[in-house]
């Protein structure tokens, strides 16, 4: 599965990459949510991994443009600032808080968990 991973925390970026990518996924990240979107444009993803509060363009948002450009796509959001909104539930496929257990997020991204739930 092709995964981008957007989260503007250099440091979580890069060790959620290398967990993800041990876990076999083909991951495409970047710090900055334009780039992303960029991406998005150019290429095609089974998943959106993405912070929520970033710099240029939210997470929401992204996730928002995303649903546009490629409606298959999963959305997942990963934030340290967790919210249980309709937004969120209705954009993304899943709300994980930070820190993020990695065997959750690729359970959720290989979609052997529920839909539309959450972990704290």
């Amino acid at each position: 599965m092709k995964i981008l991973l957007v989260d503007d925390d250099q440091s979580m970026a890069t060790t959620l990459k290398i967990a993800l990518t041990q876990c076999g996924f083909e991951v495409s990240s970047t710090t900055d949510s334009l780039q992303a979107l960029q991406r998005i444009k150019e290429q095609t993803f089974d998943c959106l991994v993405t912070d929520g509060e970033m710099p240029e363009l939210s997470g929401f948002e992204l996730a928002e443009k995303a649903l546009a450009l490629q409606p298959q796509m999963k959305r997942i959001l990963v934030s340290g600032l967790y919210t249980d909104s309709s937004t969120a539930r209705s954009l993304f496929s899943a709300v994980l808080k930070k820190p993020v257990n990695v065997d959750i997020l690729a359970a959720y991204i290989m979609g052997e968990r529920d839909g539309k739930g959450s972990e704290l």
